[in-house]
Protein backbone atom coordinates (compact mmCIF):
# COMPACT_ATOMS: atom_id res chain seq x y z
CA UNK A 1 0.00 0.00 0.00
CA UNK A 2 1.53 3.74 -0.98
CA UNK A 3 1.73 6.04 1.73
CA UNK A 4 0.55 9.43 0.92
CA UNK A 5 2.78 11.26 2.77
CA UNK A 6 6.83 11.74 3.37
CA UNK A 7 9.17 12.22 6.67
CA UNK A 8 9.55 15.58 5.95
CA UNK A 9 6.62 16.57 4.39
CA UNK A 10 3.95 18.46 6.36
CA UNK A 11 0.63 17.77 6.88
CA UNK A 12 -1.09 18.85 3.38
CA UNK A 13 -3.44 20.56 2.99
CA UNK A 14 -7.50 19.96 4.07
CA UNK A 15 -9.64 18.91 1.15
CA UNK A 16 -12.40 19.76 2.91
CA UNK A 17 -13.84 22.88 5.10
CA UNK A 18 -14.52 22.20 8.45
CA UNK A 19 -18.57 23.01 7.82
CA UNK A 20 -19.91 20.06 5.91
CA UNK A 21 -22.79 17.84 5.70
CA UNK A 22 -22.63 14.17 6.21
CA UNK A 23 -23.81 13.62 3.13
CA UNK A 24 -20.81 14.60 1.34
CA UNK A 25 -18.92 12.08 2.72
CA UNK A 26 -21.22 9.21 3.05
CA UNK A 27 -23.80 9.52 0.24
CA UNK A 28 -25.22 6.03 0.23
CA UNK A 29 -25.78 5.71 3.87
CA UNK A 30 -26.50 7.31 7.22
CA UNK A 31 -24.36 4.58 8.93
CA UNK A 32 -21.45 5.78 11.46
CA UNK A 33 -18.01 5.40 10.70
CA UNK A 34 -16.19 2.77 13.03
CA UNK A 35 -13.01 4.05 14.79
CA UNK A 36 -10.57 1.95 16.62
CA UNK A 37 -8.26 4.14 18.60
CA UNK A 38 -5.53 2.37 19.91
CA UNK A 39 -3.90 4.88 22.40
CA UNK A 40 -3.07 4.62 26.62
CA UNK A 41 -2.89 8.30 27.34
CA UNK A 42 -6.53 9.27 28.83
CA UNK A 43 -5.71 12.41 27.67
CA UNK A 44 -5.24 11.80 24.44
CA UNK A 45 -7.91 9.34 24.00
CA UNK A 46 -10.54 12.17 25.25
CA UNK A 47 -8.46 15.06 22.91
CA UNK A 48 -9.19 12.68 19.96
CA UNK A 49 -12.53 11.99 20.99
CA UNK A 50 -13.25 15.38 20.95
CA UNK A 51 -11.87 16.15 17.81
CA UNK A 52 -14.09 13.36 15.93
CA UNK A 53 -16.87 15.11 17.72
CA UNK A 54 -16.15 18.21 16.22
CA UNK A 55 -17.06 16.57 12.68
CA UNK A 56 -20.19 16.62 10.91
CA UNK A 57 -20.43 12.82 10.64
CA UNK A 58 -21.07 10.03 12.87
CA UNK A 59 -18.29 8.19 14.69
CA UNK A 60 -18.51 5.09 17.17
CA UNK A 61 -15.34 4.94 19.04
CA UNK A 62 -13.34 1.72 20.01
CA UNK A 63 -10.55 2.02 22.44
CA UNK A 64 -7.80 -0.33 22.88
CA UNK A 65 -5.67 0.87 26.07
CA UNK A 66 -2.33 -1.33 24.84
CA UNK A 67 -1.13 -3.02 21.96
CA UNK A 68 -1.56 -6.39 23.38
CA UNK A 69 -5.33 -5.37 23.32
CA UNK A 70 -5.82 -4.34 20.53
CA UNK A 71 -4.22 -7.37 18.42
CA UNK A 72 -6.96 -9.14 20.86
CA UNK A 73 -9.98 -7.22 19.25
CA UNK A 74 -8.60 -7.37 15.77
CA UNK A 75 -7.99 -11.35 15.72
CA UNK A 76 -11.71 -11.74 17.64
CA UNK A 77 -12.78 -9.28 14.82
CA UNK A 78 -11.81 -11.90 12.40
CA UNK A 79 -13.16 -14.98 14.06
CA UNK A 80 -16.93 -13.45 14.64
CA UNK A 81 -18.45 -12.33 11.73
CA UNK A 82 -20.75 -10.86 13.45
CA UNK A 83 -18.97 -7.84 14.87
CA UNK A 84 -19.05 -4.72 12.74
CA UNK A 85 -15.63 -4.16 10.96
CA UNK A 86 -14.01 -0.96 11.40
CA UNK A 87 -13.49 1.95 8.70
CA UNK A 88 -10.33 3.36 9.98
CA UNK A 89 -7.74 3.07 12.71
CA UNK A 90 -5.88 5.46 14.82
CA UNK A 91 -3.04 3.76 16.95
CA UNK A 92 -0.10 5.50 18.75
CA UNK A 93 3.51 3.87 18.43
CA UNK A 94 4.67 4.43 22.03
CA UNK A 95 1.97 1.65 23.44
CA UNK A 96 2.60 -1.03 26.37
CA UNK A 97 2.71 -4.36 26.11
CA UNK A 98 3.00 -4.25 22.15
CA UNK A 99 4.24 -0.98 20.02
CA UNK A 100 2.46 0.51 17.57
CA UNK A 101 4.71 -1.12 14.82
CA UNK A 102 3.83 -4.58 16.14
CA UNK A 103 0.11 -3.48 16.18
CA UNK A 104 -0.38 -2.36 12.80
CA UNK A 105 1.64 -5.26 11.19
CA UNK A 106 -0.47 -7.82 12.82
CA UNK A 107 -3.56 -5.66 12.02
CA UNK A 108 -2.47 -5.68 8.03
CA UNK A 109 -2.84 -9.45 8.79
CA UNK A 110 -6.24 -10.03 9.71
CA UNK A 111 -9.04 -10.99 7.02
CA UNK A 112 -11.49 -7.96 8.30
CA UNK A 113 -9.14 -5.01 8.66
CA UNK A 114 -6.21 -5.54 7.26
CA UNK A 115 -6.99 -3.04 3.74
CA UNK A 116 -8.75 -0.38 6.45
CA UNK A 117 -6.76 3.03 6.60
CA UNK A 118 -4.78 3.35 9.37
CA UNK A 119 -3.54 7.00 10.90
CA UNK A 120 -0.43 6.80 13.17
CA UNK A 121 -0.84 9.36 15.78
CA UNK A 122 1.80 9.75 17.72
CA UNK A 123 4.81 12.01 19.27
CA UNK A 124 7.44 10.69 17.66
CA UNK A 125 9.16 12.58 14.86
CA UNK A 126 11.73 9.64 14.53
CA UNK A 127 13.16 9.13 10.88
CA UNK A 128 12.98 5.41 11.87
CA UNK A 129 9.56 5.46 13.08
CA UNK A 130 7.90 7.12 10.62
CA UNK A 131 10.01 5.10 7.80
CA UNK A 132 8.82 1.94 10.07
CA UNK A 133 5.69 2.63 9.46
CA UNK A 134 5.45 3.27 6.02
CA UNK A 135 6.95 0.29 5.50
CA UNK A 136 4.10 -1.66 7.43
CA UNK A 137 1.34 -0.02 5.33
CA UNK A 138 0.53 3.09 7.68
CA UNK A 139 -1.47 5.34 5.59
CA UNK A 140 -1.01 8.91 7.17
CA UNK A 141 0.95 9.76 9.92
CA UNK A 142 -0.05 12.95 12.36
CA UNK A 143 2.05 14.17 14.95
CA UNK A 144 0.63 14.67 18.44
CA UNK A 145 1.31 18.42 19.05
CA UNK A 146 0.25 20.30 22.30
CA UNK A 147 -1.12 23.14 20.41
CA UNK A 148 -4.84 21.90 20.38
CA UNK A 149 -5.50 23.54 17.12
CA UNK A 150 -3.09 22.11 15.20
CA UNK A 151 -4.09 19.00 16.70
CA UNK A 152 -7.55 19.37 15.41
CA UNK A 153 -6.45 19.02 12.13
CA UNK A 154 -6.42 15.04 13.17
CA UNK A 155 -10.55 15.98 12.55
CA UNK A 156 -10.02 16.63 8.77
CA UNK A 157 -7.18 13.93 8.17
CA UNK A 158 -9.54 11.38 9.44
CA UNK A 159 -12.47 12.43 6.80
CA UNK A 160 -10.31 13.10 4.13
CA UNK A 161 -8.78 9.35 4.74
CA UNK A 162 -12.19 7.98 4.61
CA UNK A 163 -13.04 9.95 1.43
CA UNK A 164 -9.80 8.21 0.01
CA UNK A 165 -10.97 5.12 1.00
CA UNK A 166 -14.59 5.55 -0.66
CA UNK A 167 -12.99 6.87 -4.14
CA UNK A 168 -11.21 3.81 -4.37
Amino acid sequence: MASSWAADEQLPPPLLPLEYQPEEVDAESNSRFRVLLVEDNAADVMVVEEILQQQNVQFDITVARDGQQAIQLLHHLDRDLSAPAFDIALVDLNLPRHTGHEVLAELRKTKRSGDIPVIIVTSSRSASDIKRARELGATEYFEKVPDLDAYSLLGTLVIRTLQGRQAS
